[in-house]
């Protein structure tokens, strides 16, 4: 069965995508956009734009658990987690950074200073973060330790949430305005739509495994799956929050 971690502004479940139980980690934020994971050290962060904190939890507890403020920022947006070497990257839309740090949020480095930059993904096996720029209609990257800054995507739509597939070495990511999924090599080539004709929902959040692509409409609540081996496929509708967001998406597994 595929676990899905999702964000609704408020309140972060994980929604198995065969019963579609929901399972409620935690509620009452004030916006969370953007979320990650640490599987192995059963640990979810997140970041809540409005609040101006990125916050963890740890799931799953034998016991009831709180969430806990770990960093203080201006508009925090993009987590992400490396699991690999135990440190926690986030970009600040408005402090134009990408910072890393312990994942109890000591520790803070600054990465990168780039144009707004919002969702970051992380290939740590290559040494890469991949990143978008709010506003500026293109996805970057650099080296882990911030060094060779470069724009590998650019003319596209208001890019949201990336995504990055392994097992075909592409980056998915989804374009708001647009209202298409679109896809590349990590390098930036054969970039090309998978998902259009999105005609009442503004894609969001996005998710892939090696066979499907899940992505969300923020102002419908709808979370979607496409088949990959299917392009002609309909999107199919799997879920929905009754409310009128649904943001970040990833797949809850150990990786």
């Amino acid at each position: 069965n595929t676990l899905l971690l999702i964000s609704d502004a408020h309140t972060i479940s994980i929604i198995d995508t065969s019963t579609l139980k929901e399972t409620i980690v935690a509620e009452g934020n004030a916006y969370v956009l953007y979320l990650d994971f640490h599987y192995r050290k059963g640990l979810i962060f997140w970041s809540d734009n409005s609040a101006g904190t990125i916050s963890r939890i740890r799931y799953p507890s034998n016991k009831s658990t709180t969430a806990e403020v770990i960093i203080h920022s201006q508009t925090p947006a993009g987590v992400a987690v490396d699991t690999v070497n135990d440190f926690l990257y986030w970009a600040d839309i408005r402090l134009h950074t990408i910072s890393r740090s312990n994942l109890d949020g000591s520790n803070t480095v600054l990465l990168v200073s780039t144009n707004s930059p919002e969702d970051i993904e992380l290939d740590i096996a290559n040494g890469w973060i991949y990143y978008t720029f709010n506003g500026y209609n293109a996805i970057g990257k650099s080296r882990v330790n911030g060094s060779e800054i470069q724009t590998i995507v650019d003319n596209i739509g208001t890019t949201q949430n990336l995504a990055l597939d392994f097992y075909e070495d592409r980056i998915y990511w989804t374009e708001n305005g647009n209202r298409i999924v679109r896809s590349a090599f990590f390098d930036g080539s054969d970039s090309k739509i998978i998902i259009d004709g999105i005609s009442d929902g503004y894609p969001f959040g996005i998710a892939t495994t090696q066979s499907n692509v899940y992505f969300s409409t923020w102002n419908k609540g709808e979370l979607f799956q496409l088949f990959k081996n299917n392009a002609s496929a309909s999107n199919r509708l799997i879920y929905t929050t009754g409310t009128t967001s649904l943001m970040s998406i990833k797949i809850f597994q150990s990786t």
